[in-house]
């Protein structure tokens, strides 16, 4: 099967996504979560989203790297094996918005990995 994502919940406030990949492949700079495509509490797309959690497992060799999509991407975390990381104390982990781009959440494979990603996600304004 092919690469998804799949809204799992959303509101105005938050939203509830998960991206999968059951083939092993390599990925390069694909966008998993298109800010865009979404809107706010004020109607428009978020000025940028902050990871509340996140949850993954990752098999086979590959290394994911997530990042914000800017001029220099904003690295979010490299993911191997399987893991949960929570944020909510800190008020998330929010996208620094650097010069350029566009805050899309982009993911990128060096080798071939199979992989499931939960990400709770807050739109800010």
């Amino acid at each position: 099967m092919a690469a998804q994502t799949t809204v799992v919940f959303e509101s105005k406030k938050w939203l509830v996504v998960e991206f999968s990949l059951d083939v092993a492949a390599i990925e390069a700079a694909v966008i998993k979560v298109n800010k865009s495509d979404y809107t706010g509490l004020n109607g428009l797309e978020p000025s940028k989203f902050a990871i509340y959690e996140m949850r993954w497992n990752v098999g086979g060799t590959g290394i994911l790297q997530l990042y914000f999509d800017h001029t220099t991407d904003d690295e979010i975390m490299a993911l191997s094996g399987e893991g949960f990381v929570d944020w909510t104390e800190n008020g998330g982990f929010i996208d620094p918005a650097s010069t350029g781009g566009t805050g899309d959440i982009v993911l990128s494979s060096a080798a071939g990995a199979t992989y499931s990603i939960t990400m709770k996600l807050r739109k800010k304004d």
